[in-house]
């Protein structure tokens, strides 16, 4: 016969109190929070399941904050277009008007000071921001876009949102577009026809030459590159690559910047190091620098156009084709063709060249993205305009289409020259303006139509995800206070038995 001591009554009460006790605290904390799962413990397959559907909600809170701030970014830039159209077209109503042979040299000269007004207004609104934020400068968007000669200087990237996993929204389009154009030229590193170095970063180049930095991989190995007086992307890009750091330097991807790759696979100690050692040009290059990483993209470069400048390089390498285009000046009408044309000087030379002379002098403008056409005659204004459906012209930055401030300048001076032809000639250019500010406004209705689409989507989604979670998170509230309420009666009564079983007598304390 087992004896039962004291002892092991008590620890067994204990067992029992200590086990209800759980249940009952287990039971109170579903109260309390409302929900079935609070920790690991209570239901190891579930806490998986939650964890995915919260990272999902919070994904989706993040996916909806971006596309309201989309939402705000292309509501101003639709308001800004809308400013824009009715500005085309009051400039349109007036070059139709001062065209006319019913009005003086004093009429046109007085309306020149509301073409002026126009230009300044242009530039204003291409220099919109939202707080800090210049929305048509693209992603670099701290400094106006347009400057004060009324030529975009901003970024060659629209602003985008993430807007769902694998979607993306352009937020606003670029001030080039539909203000000023900009023919955005790759890097080349061609032999032959590779980026002078004084020509990156819109022309800045490299600074003092010549000029030393060192490049170091990662496994320590060094390589001294010299930079000499004008020299190009490619003499760089060669002498990296020769030198005994195990390193390759290539374009990167988006064809504006330098990829360095370090291609060590052993003997990893330290970081890849790029250096200036004399002068700053590693740092112009967008390289300078040290990254515990293999491979990275150097900062933009964007390149300014030379007469070297490939007609392939062109939009950020998508090129363009050319087509015949008309040259106005002092009422004498040429076309210009740009056959067998395969570089910006080819295009320049064919303008200046094209006969009868329009007496012009085509060239790059100051900005170092589009070209210019400018009369040798102080009293007249050179106008170059599309044939047919062409678009040439306009994707030069010349006149039409995408360079309305260009458009309205010419305006300016020929109302203050008294050029009725040069009036004359602007009338089609002011009409593709208004028509390719139309088709920006397309876009960006487009993106405001994907948004409310996305939004539906976001708002649906947050609501299946809520209620998946909550199945498998919440608790059954009916269920868990009848179990709460059947606990609390049990361990009452346990604790009621126990007393009982365990009142000390005389013999306990013997």
């Amino acid at each position: 016969m087992i004896r039962l001591t004291n002892a092991m009554l008590y620890n067994n009460a204990l067992t029992n109190l200590s086990s209800e006790n759980q249940n009952l605290l287990q039971i109170n904390n579903q109260v309390s929070s409302g929900k079935r799962v609070n920790s690991p413990a209570d239901d190891p397959v579930a806490i998986g399941q939650i964890l995915n559907y919260q990272t999902n909600l919070n994904d989706n809170a993040q996916f909806t904050s971006n596309t309201n701030h989309a939402n705000n970014l292309l509501s101003q830039a639709d308001t800004v277009l809308t400013s824009t159209s009715s500005l085309a077209t009051e400039a349109q109503t007036l070059i139709t008007q001062m065209s006319s042979g019913t009005y003086t040299a004093q009429n046109r000269l007085t309306n020149a000071a509301q073409a002026d007004s126009f230009i300044a207004q242009a530039e204003q609104l291409g220099n919109t921001r939202i707080g800090s934020q210049y929305i048509f400068g693209g992603t670099n968007n701290g400094t106006p876009p347009i400057n004060t000669n009324g030529q975009y200087v901003g970024g060659s990237t629209p602003l985008t949102a993430q807007v769902e996993t694998s979607t993306m929204v352009q937020t606003a389009p670029l001030a080039s577009s539909f203000l000023a154009g900009s023919m955005n030229p790759n890097l080349n590193i061609s032999a032959g026809s590779s980026t002078p170095l004084s020509a990156i970063k819109g022309g800045v180049g490299v600074g003092t030459t010549p000029a030393t930095f060192t490049v170091t991989d990662r496994a320590g190995n060094v390589t001294t590159v010299n930079v000499a007086s004008g020299s190009n992307l490619n003499a760089v890009i060669t002498a990296i690559n020769g030198g005994a750091a195990k390193v390759t330097a290539s374009l990167a991807k988006n064809g504006q910047s330098i990829q360095i790759t370090d291609n060590n696979t052993t003997g990893i100690t330290g970081p890849l190091t790029i250096t200036d050692t004399t002068g700053t040009a590693a740092a112009s290059l967008g390289i300078a620098g040290s990254r515990n990483i293999s491979s990275f993209a150097g900062d933009n470069i964007a390149p300014a156009l030379t007469t070297g400048t490939s007609i392939s390089d062109l939009f950020g390498g998508a090129g363009m084709s050319l087509t015949n285009i008309s040259v106005q000046n002092g009422g004498v009408t040429n076309t210009v063709s740009f056959a067998g044309a395969k570089t910006i000087g080819d295009i320049i030379t064919a303008i200046n060249g094209a006969t009868p002379s329009a007496n012009v002098t085509a060239g790059i403008n100051s900005a170092g993205n589009a070209l210019t056409v400018t009369s040798n005659n102080p009293a007249t204004v050179a106008i170059a305009s599309d044939i047919g459906n062409g678009s040439t012209a306009s994707k030069l930055g010349l006149d039409g289409g995408t360079n309305m401030i260009k458009t309205l300048q010419d305006l300016s001076s020929a109302l203050k020259l008294n050029d009725t032809d040069a009036l004359r000639a602007l009338i089609p250019a002011f009409q593709s303006v208004v028509n390719n500010i139309s088709l920006v406004q397309g876009v960006v209705g487009a993106s405001v139509n994907q948004l409310t689409t996305n939004n539906t989507f976001l708002s649906s989604n947050v609501s299946s995800v809520t209620a998946a979670l909550s199945s498998v998170q919440d608790a059954d509230m009916a269920s868990v206070l009848t179990q709460l309420a059947q606990l609390q009666t049990a361990y009452q009564a346990t604790a009621k038995v126990t007393a009982q079983i365990l009142q000390p007598g005389l013999l306990s304390y013997l």
